[in-house]
């Protein structure tokens, strides 16, 4: 069963995670960057606009679900010591 409130919370750290990840990307002076900033703009000038959508969506939901695997592993572990004091 699923825990909404560690949901939530793991939804919320992987939107924070990826909008500092994306404020990292744009301070630093790459070109790796820059190139990849293209071929996005690129999928938007042609007639697949929404391949970067998918794209985002699908990395936010594989860091949401690591973040709430994480979440769960924690509380097994917290469960399992608790009965064992």
């Amino acid at each position: 069963m699923i825990n909404r409130k560690q949901f939530k919370a793991s939804f919320y750290l992987a939107l924070l995670f990826s909008l500092i990840r994306l404020f990292l990307a744009l301070i630093t002076s790459g070109t790796t960057v820059k190139e990849n900033f293209q071929a996005l703009t690129l999928f938007f000038y042609t007639n697949v606009w929404f391949v970067p959508i998918i794209l985002l969506l699908g990395y936010i939901l594989v860091v949401t679900c690591s973040i709430y695997l994480i979440f769960r592993i924690l509380n097994y572990i917290i469960n399992f010591l608790r009965k064992i004091n």
